[in-house]
């Protein structure tokens, strides 16, 4: 299989390493070179480690060689959408890491550019191609839970003095960097939300002014959902979770990464093992028992395979393969239209442990912004 040469643009973003390590060490790639335009970022990078032994290059290097088919974008946040649509612009399909900026009316536009040039947008959002978040979607989607009537979530975290300056000039300062994964969660589950009212609070004792405890309510004709994230949580990583509930029953995810959904008797799909958990409200169907252990037995595998990743700090890594191996496919597997309205399911995980994308599990259909709705 001929690698797709590929470019990463920025590198200010907490991603970028993650991103740059899979293009650099998977044989599914070859990375042409790295470029920021930001002169400070890419003076630090330039004395780091982890960014040694790599070509750096111009802006018009990268959009100008004909041979880049792909360019990762992974500077900080405002740069983001003007970097992203310069790429689409030279004709390039991205891996746009998220959020997509501030401006909605600027990344639809984007969006609507890269569709008149049959380009490819896929965007950052991990959790899209989580084996976790696939079981969460596919409990509401066949109807396992009945009606859903609320959904919660939570990703808190804590964080050094240097990223809360960084992270204040963002309106909706902590929602916005890290609750915006659940949100996209939410949206691609319950669609878009009657009414939103957010919560933004500084609670922090710092002197910078960043929003870091954070809530949003979402409203929605017969449910409600809630989000959290905080900046103030120590150890919060084990305490991430995701829950829907609906009048058959619930299903809870908690951890994340790796993802470990709740199953009536309390047991964790993650482990063969019992887990102490207190499960009194549970209420699921008999009837869907049987299809729940198989779905869980699946997800067991894919479960300890992360936490082996994770163990030896490949975390960062494996999910920004995991993610890229998805644009792959649509570059090299499907045709390359833009229109998509589902999302592509997770990559195949071979014995090997790897990631593979077989021709006949990707819809026909190209991931533009993963199914997000546009408005």
């Amino acid at each position: 299989m001929t690698p797709i040469r590929c470019a990463v643009l920025g590198t200010g973003h907490s991603h970028a390493l993650g991103k740059l390590n899979v293009l650099r060490n998977f044989p599914e790639w070859e990375l042409v070179g790295v470029c920021d335009p930001d002169a400070t970022w890419r003076h630090q990078r330039q004395q780091e480690a982890a960014w040694q032994g790599l070509q750096w290059l111009d802006e018009a290097e990268v959009y100008d060689d004909p041979t880049i088919q792909m360019i990762c974008v992974e500077s900080e946040v405002p740069q983001l959408l003007p970097l992203g649509e310069k790429s689409i612009d030279a004709g390039k399909h991205i891996h746009l890491d998220k959020p997509a900026g501030t401006d909605l009316s600027e990344w639809k536009a984007i969006l609507d550019k890269a569709e008149r040039q049959d380009r490819i947008i896929q965007m950052g959002y991990m959790f899209r191609y989580n084996p976790g978040f696939d079981l969460v979607r596919q409990a509401v989607r066949e109807g396992w839970l009945g009606d859903v009537h609320y959904v919660r979530g939570g990703i808190n975290s804590a964080s050094d003095p240097a990223t809360r300056e960084r992270l204040s000039h963002y309106p909706g300062g902590i929602m916005l960097e890290l609750g915006c994964h659940l949100l996209d969660m939410i949206t691609l589950i319950m669609g878009r939300p009657e009414k939103v009212t957010p919560f933004l609070r500084r609670d922090g004792q710092f002197d910078v002014t960043m929003q870091d405890n954070t809530v949003a309510v979402l409203e929605y004709g017969q449910a409600v959902g809630i989000i959290e994230s905080s900046l103030l949580e120590q150890g919060s990583q084990d305490r991430r979770h995701f829950a829907v509930c609906g009048s058959e029953g619930n299903i809870v995810l908690t951890p994340l990464e790796p993802p470990a959904a709740t199953r009536p008797a309390g047991r964790m799909c993650r482990s063969k093992t019992s887990r102490a958990t207190n499960a009194t409200w549970w209420n699921w169907p008999p009837a869907s028992a049987a299809r729940w252990s198989s779905l869980t037995q699946k997800s067991t595998t894919s479960s300890r395979r992360r936490r082996s990743c994770a163990r030896a700090g490949r975390r960062s890594e494996e999910r920004s393969r995991v993610a890229l191996l998805t644009a792959k496919a649509n570059l090299t597997e499907t045709p390359q239209t833009t229109g998509c309205t589902k999302p592509a399911p997770n990559p195949v995980h071979t014995s090997t442990g790897a990631s593979r994308s077989p021709q006949h599990e990707w819809d026909s259909t190209c991931l533009r912004n993963s199914s997000h709705p546009r408005s």
